[in-house]
């Protein structure tokens, strides 16, 4: 019986494709401070953005992720970091919202 349905298929890369290893990592140290904005012809609307200081990364299952291991700025930090529990790259998803925020808010 035909159906009406179509399948989208892509036909270019997915981020996982291109970049399979970052994306495992925590980035563990995402601030204002970290975000790189390279113009593009003295335009920094049409640049791109780049996270900078991986000194601090680690692979998402790692061990180190226990709690034990302290990591970002304390205004950045998440909760689970705050209260020494396991964390994984949900830190960084944090880190980058109260980011986004404090450059929003100018502070």
């Amino acid at each position: 019986m035909p159906t009406n349905e179509h399948t989208l298929v892509s036909t270019e890369p997915s981020l996982w494709d291109v970049f399979p290893v970052i994306l495992m990592l925590v980035a563990a140290d995402i601030k204002p401070d970290n975000i790189l904005v390279n113009e593009h012809n003295g335009n920094a609307r049409s640049g791109t953005i780049q996270l900078g200081d991986l000194g601090d990364s680690v692979p998402e299952d790692v061990d180190t992720n226990n709690g034990e291991h302290i990591i970002s700025a304390p205004i950045y930090r998440a909760p689970e970091v705050m209260l020494n529990a396991r964390w994984t790259v949900a830190v960084d998803i944090w880190s980058l919202g109260a980011t986004v925020s404090s450059i929003i808010s100018h502070r």
